[in-house]
């Protein structure tokens, strides 16, 4: 089994929401509009990126195989500057890169492209997973980095000064010291695939944070949510419990007390 760098993200948010992803899609709630307005908007700030990269080629195939085979095939090409949606797969993991830009040098910079004014705590795994599977594909990375809106710049009419309009955070020191952690998270996901069943993750504030749950009704009845259980945790409180359910044998999950 192959899961995507989205699916992984997933899993660090909520172990079940992670399993019904991947095994019963078909149950996640129907995107209201906001969502839909805000997937959009993700898209057009994607786009407006790749005007920071001229002579870029995009990977349109929808087979992970053949545009993994296309992407070697750009990479090789001296003549290509920048390739747009690069496809990789390590350890049964495969990644979209946004962004990957030839320097110089012929060593490449990873840029992923996110729609908020500021760095996530969310954005380094993002990154970190990417980092891992095209480093470890072979790929010589001078840099991983985050391309997300400066919540400075003012549009003052005309056309988006893009260079302006972007800040980009080089985050390669950051993700390289996360690479233990995501050995273990990997570990962790893979094993709770392998189940006949979803995990018995009790509701929490993970239900929402950093986004609210595709699978949220399902998991959520209105009669278990309470204003505790979506705010009353701490962040250090939600990823210790988080550890304990990912490395507690299937069965026998018990939530340990704070």
């Amino acid at each position: 089994m192959k899961i995507s760098k989205s699916k992984f993200v997933v899993g660090t948010q909520c172990l079940k929401r992670l399993y019904w992803r991947v095994h019963e899609p078909e149950l996640a709630g129907v995107p209201d509009a906001a969502a839909v307005a805000i997937m959009e908007q993700g898209r057009e700030v994607g786009r407006l990126a790749r005007q920071l990269f001229s002579g870029g080629v995009e990977i349109k195939s929808g087979d992970p195989e053949q545009a993994i085979r296309t992407t070697q095939e750009l990479i090789a090409n001296r003549e290509v500057p920048t390739i747009f949606e690069g496809t990789f797969s390590n350890g049964d993991v495969f990644v979209r890169v946004d962004i990957l830009h030839r320097r110089r040098d012929n060593r490449w910079r990873l840029i992923e492209v996110k729609s908020t004014t500021d760095l996530k705590d969310y954005h380094l795994d993002d990154v970190a997973i990417q980092h891992r599977v095209v480093s470890r594909s072979g790929l010589d990375l001078a840099s991983s980095s985050l391309a997300h809106i400066n919540r400075n710049y003012v549009f003052d009419g005309g056309s988006i000064d893009v260079r302006r309009f972007f800040k980009i955070r080089n985050l390669t020191e950051r993700v390289e010291r996360l690479q233990p952690k995501l050995t273990f998270l990997l570990r962790s996901e893979f094993r709770i695939l392998a189940f006949p069943q979803p995990p018995p993750i009790p509701v929490g504030s993970h239900c929402t944070d950093p986004i609210t749950c595709e699978f949220y009704d399902r998991c959520n009845p209105r009669s278990q949510m309470t204003t505790s259980a979506i705010y009353g945790e701490s962040k250090q409180a939600r990823l210790r419990n988080w550890w304990r359910w990912a490395s507690s044998p299937f069965g026998t999950f018990q939530m340990i007390s704070r």
